[in-house]
């Protein structure tokens, strides 16, 4: 068992700390002590590992190699992120900037042209 979760923190690929306090830091006003910064990394860390491992699983269950879009909304159905009054650009809107949301919801822009044209 022991090497087993050698592996697993040999594959960690962690959020950096500095983008972490930023994610953190967006939602309070409050200084952040080193302390809190620690502990806010180490469950960064253990849901993302338990977020990837959901992925994996739903890929594994579907005979696929590659997490879809489908994957990470049943993920966010599952977490009750999402619902049938909540959606994802409504997520979008809530908690990313501007420039990050364009990318995520669907417009219109001038001539009535969508933007970005490559969602579903």
């Amino acid at each position: 068992m022991k090497i087993i979760e050698e592996a697993r923190e040999e594959q960690k690929m962690p959020v950096g700390v500095q983008l972490q306090r930023q994610l953190f830091t967006r939602h309070t006003t409050k200084r952040v002590n080193a302390g809190a910064t620690k502990a806010i990394v180490k469950a960064s860390e253990l849901f993302f590992e338990q977020l990837m491992d959901d992925l994996k699983a739903y890929t594994q269950h579907s005979d696929r190699t590659k997490v879809t879009l489908q994957d990470m909304k049943l993920l966010m159905q599952r977490q009750r992120l999402i619902t049938k009054t909540k959606a994802v650009e409504l997520l979008a809107h809530t908690h990313l900037p501007r420039e990050m949301w364009d990318l995520v919801c669907r417009s219109a822009t001038a001539n009535n042209e969508l933007f970005p044209d490559h969602l579903e």
